[in-house]
């Protein structure tokens, strides 16, 4: 009798139970709080019982008491809590996401780093499965540096995610970003995926970490030149953050560059560091004086990442005797062009959901607990979808709740970069908070996208709220002549 595989003995979410009881989630929510410092917002607990329903399936479980045993294992509890998180958040990513901070990272800092004559290190906290660390290392290979000479640590606190991210394998749309001196890094395997060079491969190694974990990692001398930590302070309350830029202040080396995410700053954080800011992007910069702080405790990097790669040829030696490691790969050979591809369809007309025009009735009503309780509900369903997260920012922003709108926004132009009537709102309530820098950019993003037509998300729920691409322009370039950053 042949053995019946694995995945037609799980449960079905019909067979599940309800999940964890409210006061199991409570301390769920607790014991994430303390374990990764998310800030769960007012639908955690919906999320939390929703995230434990997953993994329970994933896990073959259908008594929610088993998973909560499993959690507090001695053995396994570590490493389930951090794939648990992982469901918590979004992991969007991208090759060469904010392209603007790439070119900074290009232009400014890399030629910098390559004349301080020793080994550059950067520092992917957060990589996910791993683009953000194989564009660092594209944009060392471009700039010239070897796997001798530059190299990065891509970190992660879920181990599914790095394990991806160490295989470097990624389809073909995922690559489109690419420019063809960038893309010349990656080969085409004959089952269609597309994987990262040597070249990039030998320049990475992957680790599991938790941000609240100490000691933080460092180099086996000295500190971090450059720290990407893009998109994950917006998961933490501000004291967590505070503590987390304390200690990447601490390993970073005097004058090295922290990157945050376009929407995420220092404001009222920033001791310690100082602004560098170009047209479009802007990147943190500890002091050049080394300040008193307790030395880091060196972490040696690890030997090899989770998924070893195989092994690949060495370089020839040039006329020199030298390994021509520095050399970018060949490009792959090019395909026939091919035929131009047909008209894609219309995209389907959006669906208003009950729940966003109930909503909406509600605050015109001035419920704006019914209000905020229906977008709750549908962000727990839909927790991807940026006209909610629109809807809940201005919501907060006319409350007067400045900071619930600024996490509301910032998540939704993370998801919906080119949407002119976010980064507008972002810019009002970064300029009541005081932080005008960032207020400039978000209204210069705004004008920008304005002139471009992005002005709405293509969605009848959003009308109210929206003005024309004149109206909207005209009114970013009053904010910015306000502020004294109105610009081309």
């Amino acid at each position: 009798m042949s053995a019946v595989p694995s995945a037609l003995l799980r449960p079905t979410l019909v067979e599940l139970d309800a999940g964890p009881a409210q006061a199991e989630l409570i301390q769920l929510v607790a014991r994430v709080k303390q374990h990764a410092g998310l800030l769960p917002d007012a639908g955690g607990l919906a999320t939390m019982r929703r995230a434990v329903r997953q993994r329970m399936l994933r896990l073959g479980l259908t008594q929610s008491s088993d998973y909560l045993v499993r959690l507090r294992d001695v053995r396994d509890g570590e490493a389930e809590l951090a794939e648990l998180v992982a469901l918590l958040v979004v992991q969007k990513t991208s090759f060469f996401r904010d392209r603007q901070q790439y070119e900074l990272l290009r232009d400014r800092v890399l030629p910098e780093l390559s004349a301080c004559g020793r080994r550059v290190h950067l520092w992917s906290a957060g990589c996910a499965t791993g683009e953000e660390a194989y564009s660092l290392a594209i944009s060392l290979r471009l700039a010239g540096f070897s796997e001798v000479e530059a190299g990065v640590l891509a970190t992660d606190i879920a181990r599914q995610s790095l394990d991806r991210a160490a295989g470097a394998c990624y389809d073909a749309e995922r690559l489109e970003v690419l420019t063809p001196d960038e893309r010349r890094y990656f080969h085409e395997r004959p089952d269609g995926a597309w994987e990262a060079a040597q070249a990039l491969r030998q320049m990475i190694q992957f680790r599991v970490h938790n941000l609240l974990s100490l000691p933080f990692p460092t180099p086996e001398s000295g500190g971090w030149d450059v720290i990407f930590c893009r998109n994950v302070l917006i998961y933490f309350d501000r004291d967590t953050v505070r503590e987390i830029i304390g200690r990447m202040h601490s390993v970073l080396v005097p004058g090295g560059f922290l990157f945050l995410g376009s929407c995420e700053s220092l404001f009222q954080m920033s001791e310690g560091f100082e602004l560098v800011s170009s047209t479009d992007a802007f990147v943190y910069r500890r002091g050049l004086a080394a300040a008193q702080r307790p030395a880091p405790v060196p972490l040696p990097l690890p030997v090899a990442p989770p998924v070893a790669p195989p092994a690949r040829p060495r370089p020839a030696p040039d006329r020199a005797g030298r390994p021509d490691v520095g050399r970018p790969v060949a490009a792959p050979p090019v395909a026939p062009a091919a035929l131009p591809p047909l008209p894609a369809p219309p995209p389907p007309a959006p669906q208003v959901d009950e729940r966003l025009t109930r909503a909406l009735a509600a605050a015109d009503h001035g419920g704006v607990e019914e209000a905020r309780g229906w977008l709750e509900a549908y962000l727990d369903e839909r927790p991807m979808d940026p006209r909610a997260h629109f809807l809940r920012g201005v919501l907060q922003y006319r409350l007067g709740n400045d900071l619930e709108a600024l996490t509301s926004l910032r998540r939704l132009v993370y998801l919906e970069a080119g949407f002119a009537m976010g980064h507008f709102y972002l810019g009002l309530v970064q300029e009541r908070l005081g932080e005008r820098e960032l207020a400039r950019r978000a209204f210069r993003n705004a004008r920008d996208a304005a002139a471009k037509g992005q002005t709405t998300l293509q969605d009848p729920v959003l009308d109210a709220f929206l003005l024309p691409s004149d109206a909207l322009a005209e009114a970013c370039r009053g904010r910015l002549a306000e502020l004294g950053g109105d610009r081309p």
